[in-house]
């Protein structure tokens, strides 16, 4: 007995099982169609018609140039796949257009006309030509333009394997609102407020990306991309610029008078900054640039000039106050720099931060001769009430750093105000 209920329950949960809707017949059911059938409606069943095989659901129009251009790729499917494929085309728009249109064209497709356009609101859609395309377990599979199907997708699904293609969304307009947390640029300078400390971040993250390059097959590449964002507060615009080409010392750059402003520590005068960007977009810097001259008005572009400059020789390793970095330790960076001290601490400091701290030190341009890359660890403590540029040298040199000054071309940064930013007057004024 015992043994004849357990398989009576299996027996019932084996049918419920099998019983089961496919997602195609969830979606369907209960839902009548007229297909046009010389030249004329007849009544249609889309899941009598369809089973056992892929089935690709086209929307389409007579009047949709694009619908027209992608019939032949779809009679091009059809003909490789007579038994297992069948094309369901969709239309609602003009009844004797489309009987007009099929009996010019005599495609191999079954042609649904939808007048009350039951099968749009089961698959909205915001744009033609639009296609579903169902494997043989009546299993969605995508939703997608019709060009993107072609026989790789289809021998994926004829070997049970799922597809793989851009998806086409319904257009939803406040959808737009959220864009912006997607978007390829972003762009936020914001007044200081009072309070508000001195902060900055950089950060890097990787997202995998789908590129479209055309409504052919296959004119798309997976990709990935590298989003950079940069968040810093309590910043002058010369501060701005100078991470902006590459933390560069506020002595390589040139501007007028009139532009004094932007190295100006004043309330009034600084910013906070939120700029994150796709690499697809372009170079972090190259498009932080862009931005910042746009919103600010200015000209910004690299000149070389002749000049004296201290040239930083060579470092030597004392074991004391400079050290080779452990690449297991973390990156910081503790300063103070003024007219008396230069006392400096920290961990994976690189060339161009120690030259941009020597700048910072002596008020001069500074480069480095070192061909070999690494990075140091830094404990110097140093004073000298002086501004006297050769005293320095030698004070540098006792604790491992050899500088040399000397005439050399040298890359500046010139600042202007942007060409159409400047106001003539009528009368010369």
């Amino acid at each position: 007995m015992k043994h004849t209920l357990m398989t009576l329950a299996f027996i019932m949960l084996y049918g419920v099982a099998f019983c089961q809707d496919s997602e195609i017949e969830s979606k369907l059911k209960g839902l009548s169609f007229q297909a046009i059938q010389n030249g004329r409606l007849i009544d249609y069943n889309i899941l009598s018609k369809s089973k056992n095989k892929i089935v690709i659901i086209e929307f389409w129009e007579t009047w949709c140039g694009a619908c027209i251009e992608g019939m032949p790729h779809l009679k091009k499917l059809q003909d490789k796949y007579p038994n297992d494929l069948i094309v369901i085309c969709v239309s609602s728009d003009g009844l004797n257009k489309s009987v007009d249109y099929i009996n010019r064209t005599s495609y191999p497709f079954d042609f649904i006309f939808d007048e009350s356009k039951k099968l749009s609101k089961t698959f909205p859609h915001s744009g033609i030509p639009f296609s579903i395309v169902i494997d043989k377990n009546g299993k969605i599979q995508a939703e997608t333009r019709p060009s993107y199907i072609d026989e790789n997708q289809i021998n994926k699904m004829l070997f049970g394997n799922a597809m793989d293609v851009p998806v086409v969304k319904n257009f939803n307009p406040n959808d737009l609102d959220n864009k912006k947390n997607i978007s390829l640029v972003l762009f936020e300078l914001l007044n200081h407020e009072l309070g508000e400390r001195a902060y900055s971040k950089l950060t890097q993250s990787t997202n995998n990306k789908r590129i479209i390059t055309g409504y052919q097959a296959n004119a798309f590449i997976d990709t990935t991309e590298t989003i950079t964002e940069y968040i810093t507060s309590r910043k002058s615009i010369l501060q701005l610029y100078q991470f902006a080409y590459g933390d560069i010392s506020e002595n390589r750059f040139i501007y007028s008078d009139e532009l004094n402003h932007i190295k100006s520590n004043t309330p009034n005068n600084l910013y906070t900054l939120n700029f994150k960007v796709s690499d697809l977009f372009g170079d972090f810097n190259t498009v932080l640039i862009s931005q910042l001259n746009g919103a600010l008005g200015l000209e910004t572009e690299r000149i070389r000039k002749d000049t004296t400059v201290l040239i930083l020789k060579k470092i030597d390793i004392n074991g004391n106050s400079i050290k080779l970095s452990n690449p297991q330790v973390g990156k910081s960076i503790n300063s103070l720099i003024s007219f008396q001290f230069f006392n400096v601490s920290g961990t994976r400091i690189d060339l161009n931060e120690l030259v941009k701290l020597l700048a910072d030190k002596t008020k001069k341009l500074v480069e480095h001769d070192i061909k070999v890359d690494l990075s140091y660890e830094l404990d110097i403590s140093m004073d000298k009430p002086t501004e006297d540029i050769d005293t320095w040298i030698e004070y540098f040199k006792k604790e491992g750093i050899h500088l040399s000054l000397e005439k050399s071309t040298i890359e500046f940064v010139r600042i202007k105000k942007a060409a159409h930013n400047i106001v003539y007057s009528a009368f010369g004024g």
